[in-house]
């Protein structure tokens, strides 16, 4: 197993945990491409792309404090002429995944011969259930997950941190948290984690062997 030394003595702290984003970490997705086989009609699809990738929007979603379901309901009651769109986004949301990260699979299974836990810290919507349901062989490789949407709280929130850490028992200086999103990264940091922004599966490869060679 990797170790880290601890700077402050002589001791050796292994890293004993390996957290993962799930979006654009593990699974690809792309919310446009989506909409276009969605809607046809050129003004009215920029329009619903405007909407679905709106930051505000994206973080309703992910905050959990309505299911899809309502948050649909909602925005075909607020945009009546995209009433059909939004009705197709709510059942055909998990085609917005467009893939496995390459090589991330490969990867868990190398970190897991290894020794290490892996779990699954993310933010993402209600309909997260059918993605790791549509992907089950990668996600199966996480021994547990916290998922904003379930908890009402989104990173870079530090209480999310929190609660991955009380839920299955792990100190934050025997973690390494992998995200696509600095801000996310620098959250964890502050709360004693080790930290890599993810590129792709090489790259985190040899932050890891850098990270635990330090």
């Amino acid at each position: 197993m990797w170790v880290v030394p601890n700077s402050n003595d002589n001791s050796v702290k292994a890293i004993k945990n390996i957290v993962f984003d799930f979006g654009k970490v593990l699974v690809d997705f792309d919310s446009v491409q989506l909409v276009r086989r969605i809607c046809q009609d050129g003004k009215r699809q920029e329009e619903f792309i405007q909407i679905v990738e709106n930051p505000d929007f994206i973080d309703r979603c992910d905050k959990g404090d309505e299911s899809m379901d309502e948050i649909t309901l909602d925005m075909q009651q607020r945009y009546p002429h995209l009433a059909e769109e939004f009705g197709q986004y709510n059942t055909r949301y998990s085609e917005e995944v467009t893939g496995e990260i390459s090589g991330m699979r490969a990867l868990l299974g190398k970190l897991k011969l290894q020794g290490y836990h892996l779990y699954g810290l993310t933010n993402w919507c209600s309909k997260v259930t059918e993605v790791i349901e549509k992907y089950s062989g990668l996600f199966s490789m996480l021994e547990g997950i916290v998922v904003s949407s379930e908890e009402r709280i989104i990173k870079p929130n530090p209480e999310i941190y929190r609660h991955l850490f009380r839920k299955f028992d792990l100190k934050p200086e025997e973690c390494v948290f992998v995200d696509d999103k600095a801000r996310n990264i620098e959250a964890a940091r502050e709360l004693g984690m080790h930290g890599i922004v993810f590129v792709d599966a090489s790259q985190l490869e040899n932050a890891i062997v850098q990270l635990c060679e330090k």
